[in-house]
């Protein structure tokens, strides 16, 4: 088991299960049981722990809504409002992008 910085835009998280998306397949390399060490970006502080549960390397347009009930930030709970915050984070993100689904638990 490993354990990986993360960071978060807006780190908030509700308890139990949670998911965030990344652009591309780099955090294909979180496997299930590994520890997230979650932080906001720019920062080196520690705001929770979490276990990855799980991950998906699929399309964009593919993440199933019921999956986007459990997306951390609040504002990012359907395609929508994903899409302009992966903008924002992505400069040049777009829908034809694959993306990396991690499911994971806040400890």
């Amino acid at each position: 088991m490993q354990e990986h910085d993360m960071f978060f835009t807006n780190p908030v998280f509700h308890p139990g299960l949670n998911i965030t998306v990344r652009n591309g397949d780099k955090w294909k390399k979180a496997e299930i049981g590994d520890t997230l060490l979650l932080k906001k970006r720019g920062t080196d502080h520690v705001i929770a722990s979490a276990t990855v549960m799980g991950h998906a390397f699929i399309p964009f347009p593919l993440i199933p809504k019921e999956w986007l009930l459990y997306e951390h930030d609040p504002a990012c709970r359907n395609l929508g409002g994903l899409f302009a915050a992966m903008s924002r984070v992505y400069p040049g993100f777009s829908m034809l992008n694959r993306i990396t689904v991690i499911i994971f638990t806040v400890q």
